[in-house]
């Protein structure tokens, strides 16, 4: 497996080992970043750089979930429904009075709509089939590759 294209290319399907493997990258490149430069610079550095690397993960989390997508046999459309949501109810509550106990009630439902969400596409991106065979984003990536003469 081309560990460029899982992580930044757009063509084709991945299969549900392929987007955890993608995690399991993405987790120790955030602790790699998050421990060296904790152990080298002060804490507005760790910031810095750990936030650095967030959009970074996010940049590649793009096209892989847009390939799991493909896979699932859906449009990539979808990752504005699984990404947009959450990171709009961060924005919101960031944005927001901290005052915890004078919580708007349209703060507390998008929090609980995004968290909805968030299981949603765990379960739709992490646990569920792809479609079996070819559909129109390309081959099966579970199918047995033919061997060549």
């Amino acid at each position: 497996m081309d560990l460029i294209h899982l992580l930044f290319g757009f063509q084709g399907r991945i299969s549900r080992g392929s987007i955890w493997f993608a995690a399991l990258i993405w987790a120790i490149f955030l602790l790699a970043v998050s421990v060296t430069t904790f152990m080298m610079w002060s804490i507005d550095v760790v910031v810095y750089s750990v936030s650095v690397a967030i959009f970074l993960i996010i940049f590649s989390a793009v096209p892989v979930g847009i390939r799991r997508l493909h896979d699932r046999d859906k449009t990539a459309w979808w990752l504005l429904l699984f990404y947009g949501v959450p990171a709009l109810s961060l924005v919101v509550s960031l944005v927001a009075d901290d005052d915890a106990d004078n919580t708007p009630i349209v703060i507390l439902a998008l929090e609980y709509l995004s968290f909805a969400v968030l299981l949603w596409a765990l379960v739709e991106l992490g646990f569920l089939r792809g479609t079996i065979g070819g559909n129109v984003y390309g081959p099966d990536p579970l199918a047995p590759k033919l061997a060549k003469h």
